[in-house]
């Protein structure tokens, strides 16, 4: 979550940019973060918590 504050500091005013992130994020978690994530090659695994802990880090296709 501190990432996010971070970020969300840095985007504030610019919305477009705010606006392209939140795209790319949605599009990232149609393909990674499933009922049944697949989490191998997902760029936000050291900051997910499904992820970090390492149960699905090995899944994937």
């Amino acid at each position: 979550m501190v990432a996010w504050r971070y970020l969300m500091e840095q985007l504030r005013g610019d919305t477009a940019l705010y606006n392209r992130l939140h795209a790319l994020i949605v599009v990232l978690c149609k393909d990674h973060c499933l009922s049944d994530p697949i989490c191998k090659g997902c760029p936000l695994i050291y900051i997910c918590v499904v992820g970090s802990d390492g149960s699905l880090s090995e899944k994937g296709k």
